[in-house]
């Protein structure tokens, strides 16, 4: 399995300059950069969302409409709010495949709409700064962080050194 770096929360309030100043980082490791889109008004930052579309190591999959912990959501509630997610990204070009819920909260209900919807569900992540402790040597699947926390950001090339040396998912 390859693991999945995931820079979460990206939303219309991504600010371009900052996400390309840690997306630089990735394409010179030329690893994929997956990042988990808040959906709802996306399209208020085209800038943005053009440079999510050519750009070959970004891919974008889905986190949420709003953000809000979804496991304790009703099922039709949830079938609404990621139909409209799934919709609105289509809209603006993008495919999704995967939802990255808030908080990686899952329930039984969320997996089963977003499945019906086809969508899998990703729960499983560890930090860049475990995953550098670590040294790669992780069950987890994601490495997940934030572009917009700068406390996050020193881990990424350090984490993005290692990945690129062994970017195979490793069973402890």
């Amino acid at each position: 399995f390859i693991m999945i770096f995931r820079d979460d929360d990206l939303s219309y309030l991504t600010k371009l300059d900052d996400f390309k100043r840690v997306h630089s980082l990735f394409e010179k490791y030329n690893v994929m950069h997956t990042v988990a889109v808040i959906a709802k008004d996306l399209d208020k930052n085209p800038e943005l969302v053009e440079y999510l579309k050519s750009n070959k190591l970004i891919d974008v999959q889905l986190h949420c409409w709003e953000h809000y912990d979804m496991s304790i959501t009703d099922e039709v509630t949830l079938n609404t709010d990621i139909e409209k997610a799934i919709g609105e990204l289509f809209a603006l070009g993008f495919d999704v495949n995967t939802l990255y819920p808030p908080w990686n909260k899952i329930s039984d209900t969320l997996v089963s709409v977003a499945e019906n919807l086809g969508l899998s569900v990703s729960n499983k992540k560890i930090t860049l700064a475990a995953y550098i402790r670590c040294a790669g040597q992780v069950e987890e699947d994601v490495i997940n962080f934030h572009y917009w926390a700068d406390s996050e950001c020193i881990f990424i090339e350090p984490a993005l050194k290692i990945y690129s040396q062994k970017p195979m998912r490793c069973n402890l």
